[in-house]
């Protein structure tokens, strides 16, 4: 057995007891539903939920551990993931939560990222934050990208910024590429809806007024590009841009 089997024997044989419920001391409680956990594999991982278990709270007594304000759905993926390392988006059959938004992988992974900062899980976050820049790049349903800004931008946490500025690069990103959001009026609608999507939107346009791909930092990674030459349209001459005229 190679060490890439032995890890993954390992965490096979740690997340068991996760299904079975047995040798349990913790349980979750979300929305009326509970799941079994054991502290020796969850509080080592959250110093939040670490400090509830060993200080002189009710959950130090009783055990339970209540979660609020969270659907069951991230809450349940994550304890997945402080007992396998990995997470994973509901399908709309297995979900509890009737939004349709919830299932959306991008506000999923951009709720996995709010409860990785609220209970300071440091290899979640990291996680969950490299799966929405994913999903903000490669989701092909420009409507439903859309639509999944007004869940993004209501969650309030530490990483909220780092969202936030993701989601405008990806919509500068999709409209470089001349995708129609437009034919219903969407991104119209998004922006009086969401003010605050509409302010970074015009900020990053009036801060990085081109952004592109760099063959040296490699097209996963959008950059702030310059002309190096520029010409007139009207006299087909040299001209300059009104950014360089700027800088100058």
């Amino acid at each position: 057995m190679d060490q890439h089997d032995a890890h993954c024997e390992l965490r096979r044989q740690i997340s068991a007891p996760l299904k079975s419920g047995e040798f349990s001391d913790l349980t979750f409680l979300c929305e009326g539903q509970r799941i079994p956990a054991h502290r020796i594999i969850v509080c080592p991982q959250s110093p939040v939920i670490q400090a509830a278990c060993t200080g002189s709270y009710k959950e130090q007594e009783t055990g339970v551990y209540e979660i609020k304000d969270v659907s069951f759905d991230v809450v349940r993926q994550m304890v997945e993931y402080l007992y396998t390392g990995r997470y994973q988006v509901p399908s709309s059959q297995d979900s509890d939560d009737k939004k349709q938004n919830a299932v959306l992988p991008l506000v999923f992974h951009a709720r996995m990222v709010d409860v990785a900062d609220t209970y300071i899980i440091k290899g979640l976050k990291s996680l969950s934050m490299a799966n929405f820049k994913k999903s903000a790049r490669r989701d092909p349903d420009d409507c439903a990208f859309l639509r999944s800004i007004v869940d993004i931008y209501s969650l309030q946490c530490e990483s909220s910024q780092v969202l936030r500025d993701i989601v405008v690069e990806s919509v500068r990103e999709r409209l470089a590429r001349c995708l129609d959001f437009s034919k219903d009026g969407l991104l119209y609608e998004i922006t009086k809806q969401v003010p605050s999507f509409c302010h970074d939107l015009i900020g990053s346009l009036f801060s990085k007024p081109m952004l592109g791909y760099c063959t040296r930092c490699g097209p996963e990674k959008l950059v702030e590009v310059v002309p190096l030459h520029c010409g007139c349209k009207n006299c087909e001459g040299f001209a300059s841009t009104l950014a360089e005229q700027r800088s100058l």
